[in-house]
């Protein structure tokens, strides 16, 4: 009986031991510098809240030591043209002269310095200048209401420059060669620095749409007619693409040897970067798992000089948590939990220029090898935001309405289809309220007008 017993406990003791918690994963390269973070224009949530009011990520932001946001957050005239397309003045996440204010006195509050993105070559200033004229009106606008501008990111000038105007690639582009695009960004870097030679300027490029042979040659041509190198690249991984086209993750961490090579430092964007291609992206939590599982990949790769937390998609739709638990908040957490920055907001600014001198001669010219790239299928087809119509009920702006701005967008973009005119991309996933993710089709057509008009009369 007493051996019953011991039995009895012993096999009890092994039921009952408490099951041993995995260690979580030590990554194997880190962020040995700061952690950016960059709220987008197309997603729903509020940055006002974020930025105006500031309450409740007061954990978060103490690891983040630059907010970077885009021209079109801060330029007056691009509010002008989203209202004049139907949308309404609550999606455009526009800051008025004393929202910005605000914003600024918390960033010097919250010790966290100020970057702007936005277009040096793109379609509608394929010269640089007009996009100059942009970037200095915002600064301008900034140093008036107490504010200080410290980078410029120039989102991905050699692409938009080799792309054909009216392609089905994105971003549309100029057709221009990588010598002819040197030109224009260097024209918008001059202007730049001619004004406020202060601003560490750095250039985003997409990877694989642009390879690596391009990049460092468009790199060493730029620095041949500014100077000197910039102080940063930073790459935007596309992983969905590179998978299709079965591209070699190792050209991501040759790349970084490159750019280090020529004294630039090495930032990734860290996003969803299609990485549970073609698995739909169609939620906050989509978003999320696919963000950090793109993370937990190039952190296998290499180590990065900076990172920039970013999201080109519809989603997340929330940042707070409390609003939604797979919100950016919770990306913004988590991520910088694991992979801490080495920086923090209380560490120098991180903008010394680059001392080896750029090269003197090319005997080769790159072409451009974007031709190669098989372009994944259209996957821009979105939603509205939850608790508003369906874009699929003919709802184009995504307001709480169905009406005759939807209808009077939609017209505006059909007749210029019928007159053989190239309408804009984005808007004709926008007004095909046939456009869904499972068929990655677009066609503005007839139907999209009865689908409007029953809705409407409802």
């Amino acid at each position: 009986m007493r051996k019953l017993f011991l039995l009895i406990g012993f096999f009890s003791f092994l039921f009952f031991i408490p099951t041993p918690i995995p260690a979580q994963e030590t990554p194997k390269y880190k962020n040995q510098g700061e952690l950016w973070w960059s709220p987008h224009i197309s997603n729903t949530y509020d940055i006002k809240k974020v930025l105006v009011d500031g309450r409740g990520w007061e954990e978060e932001r103490k690891k983040v030591s630059v907010i970077k946001l885009h021209d079109l957050h801060l330029f007056p005239p691009w509010k002008a043209q989203w209202l004049e397309l139907g949308n309404q003045d609550d999606e455009i996440k526009f800051l008025n002269d004393q929202e910005l204010k605000t914003t600024l006195e918390n960033l010097k509050k919250w010790g966290i310095k100020l970057a702007l993105e936005g277009g040096s070559v793109k379609s509608w200033g394929c010269n640089g200048d007009m996009p100059a004229e942009i970037a200095l009106a915002v600064i301008d606008r900034i140093e008036k209401l107490g504010g200080k501008v410290d980078y410029i990111t120039m989102d991905e000038p050699l692409i938009s420059g080799l792309h054909q105007p009216n392609s089905s690639d994105y971003p549309p582009g100029c057709a221009l060669t990588i010598e002819q695009t040197t030109q224009a960004t260097a024209n918008y870097i001059k202007k730049i620095r001619a004004k406020y030679p202060h601003i560490a300027i750095s250039d985003i490029e997409p990877w694989p749409s642009i390879n690596r042979q391009e990049i460092i040659y468009f790199l060493d041509l730029l620095a041949k007619e500014t100077g000197g190198y910039l102080p940063y690249f930073t790459l935007d991984v596309n992983y969905a693409l590179a998978k299709v086209n079965k591209k070699d993750f190792s050209q991501i961490a040759k790349i970084a040897a490159d750019v280090r090579a020529r004294g630039m430092k090495f930032e990734i964007i860290i996003w969803e970067s299609g990485y549970n291609y073609p698995s739909p992206l169609d939620s906050d939590k989509a978003f999320y798992q696919n963000s950090m599982g793109f993370a937990r990949e190039v952190h296998s790769l290499i180590y990065f000089d900076r990172v920039s937390l970013q999201s080109w998609n519809n989603y997340p739709l929330y940042f707070f948590e409390n609003t939604s638990p797979w919100g950016f908040q919770k990306l913004l957490r988590d991520y910088s939990n694991q992979y801490p920055p080495s920086l923090l907001p209380t560490s120098p600014l991180s903008t010394t220029p680059s001392t080896i001198p750029p090269p003197t001669n090319f005997p080769v010219s790159v072409t451009a090898a974007a031709a190669i790239i098989t372009p994944l299928p259209v996957s821009l087809c979105f939603s509205c935001s939850p608790a508003r119509p369906l874009k699929s009920q003919g709802n184009a702006n995504c307001d709480g309405q169905i009406d005759l701005k939807d209808f009077s967008a939609w017209l505006s973009l059909y007749r210029e289809l019928k007159t053989g005119i190239s309408p804009d991309h984005g808007l004709l996933t926008a007004l095909d309220f046939t456009c869904t993710t499972a068929t990655q089709t677009i066609n503005l057509d007839l139907e999209d007008y009865l689908i409007w008009y029953k809705n409407y009369l409802n």
